[in-house]
C-alpha cells in the first residue's frame, strides 16, 4: 500500500485474519470502536471474519481533567495511542492504521480519499462503518463525505457490499422510515462490548460520552439504485420527508 507518510499501522498480537472483513473508519480514535462494535463481536465470534481499524485525524487538544490532570498534552497522547492499541488487542483486529491528518487536511482532501481507497482496495471489505449522515459534527460528516468520494470512485466491483453509517445518537426513526435504518443485535455480547470501551479511561476522564451505535443507514443500497448518487440531495430528501409527515400532524 502507498499511504501518507505520517500513518503508523499496528497489527495487534491477537491479530486475526479472516478473509470476511469489515473496516471501521472514524475521526478521532475510539470512534471506531462505538461505530463498528456489530463488526468487532461478530468478528470475534467468527473465525472467518476480520476487522481492520481506520482512525483519521492524530490525536491532538486532549483535555487533562479528573485522573491525568496532572498529564501533560504530550503524555495524554501517549495515552490515547496505547488505548487504542488495547482495543485493537481486545478485539483481536486484523490491523490498526492511524491516518495522522489535521484538521484543515480533513475538511475535502484527496489525500485523505487516497488513503481510504488503498486501504479498502487492500482489504477488499464486505462492510465499511462510518459516521450517520444525520451527524451534527461537521468534521464528523468531512469524513463520511471523503468515505463516500472514495467509494465512488472505486470500480463497481471493488465497492464494499454495506456502507453503514451508524448514528451514536441512535435516533435514526426521526428521519428515516423503519425499512431504511438498519439495527444491530449485540444479543449476550456487552460484557466484551464494555470490556472493549473501559480501555478508553483518558476519553472518559475526559468527559466524553462513548456509545455504542447499534442504528445504520446502508448507504450502498442508495449509491447502487443512483448513479449520480448525492449525499446532499439523499440528506435533503430524508429531511424533506420527516418535515412533510411532522407538520401533517398540525
Amino acid at each position: 500500500m502507498s499511504l501518507n507518510s505520517k500513518v503508523t499501522k499496528y497489527i495487534p498480537s491477537t491479530s486475526k485474519s479472516g478473509a470476511e472483513v469489515s473496516i471501521g473508519i472514524g475521526l478521532e480514535i475510539s470512534d471506531v470502536e462505538q461505530l463498528s462494535m456489530n463488526a468487532i463481536v461478530n468478528e470475534l465470534a467468527n473465525p472467518n471474519y476480520s476487522f481492520v481499524s481506520v482512525t483519521t485525524k492524530a490525536p491532538q487538544n486532549i483535555k487533562a481533567l479528573n485522573e491525568y490532570e496532572l498529564y501533560t498534552e504530550e503524555d495524554l497522547i501517549h495515552v490515547r495511542l496505547a488505548e487504542a492499541r488495547k482495543a485493537a488487542n481486545l478485539g483481536s483486529y486484523n490491523s490498526s492504521f492511524l491516518l495522522n491528518y489535521n484538521d484543515e487536511t480533513i475538511v475535502d482532501s484527496q489525500k485523505v480519499i487516497s488513503d481510504y481507497a488503498e486501504i479498502i482496495s487492500a482489504y477488499k471489505p464486505k462492510a465499511v462503518y462510518t459516521f450517520s449522515p444525520f451527524e451534527l459534527s461537521k468534521q464528523r460528516i468531512h469524513v463520511l463525505k471523503l468515505v463516500v468520494k472514495t467509494i465512488l470512485q472505486l470500480p463497481e466491483d471493488k465497492r464494499p457490499e454495506h456502507l453503514y453509517c451508524v448514528s451514536l445518537n441512535n435516533d435514526l426513526d426521526v428521519v428515516v422510515e423503519d425499512d431504511v435504518a438498519t439495527e444491530f443485535d449485540f444479543g449476550n455480547r456487552y460484557t466484551l462490548i464494555d470490556g472493549i470501551l473501559s480501555v478508553y479511561d483518558s476519553v472518559l476522564q475526559s468527559n466524553e460520552n462513548l456509545v455504542v451505535g447499534y442504528k445504520a443507514i446502508d448507504l450502498m443500497k442508495y449509491i447502487k439504485e443512483n448513479s449520480n448518487f448525492s449525499l446532499k440531495t439523499f440528506v435533503e430528501n430524508k429531511l424533506e420527508l420527516y418535515k412533510k409527515e411532522l407538520l401533517e400532524q398540525y
